[in-house]
């Protein structure tokens, strides 16, 4: 049920590598783009690479907290719902009125 956050993860560096690649190639050929008035390409290219990186990275945060809020309720109370149920059968369940006799 849980998402694969491994892959997630993976994806993300990943994606993290290719802006970090735009960059550094940024750096070393911004002679050439100014020279040749490139600036608004790759502007263009440097800011297509961070949005990718950034809408992974705010799914992979959503889905972290939708995971931890949904590990937290079922650990917090469907441990005690079901506790709850197992104890409370014998005096609410189908067999009460023999049981109740019996105390």
């Amino acid at each position: 049920m849980s998402p694969s956050f491994g892959k997630l993860i993976a994806i993300e560096q990943k994606l993290e590598g290719e802006y970090r690649a735009c960059h550094s190639k940024l750096v070393t050929h911004c002679e050439e783009i100014g020279f040749y008035r490139g600036d608004q390409w790759e502007k263009h290219k440097i800011e297509a690479t961070f949005n990718k990186l950034i809408e992974h990275q705010q799914n992979v945060i959503y889905k972290k907290l939708y995971m931890g809020c949904f590990d937290a309720l079922l650990v917090k109370y469907g441990a005690s719902m079901i506790g709850y149920t197992i104890v409370g059968l014998p005096v609410f369940g189908p067999n009460n009125k023999i049981y109740l006799k019996k105390v």
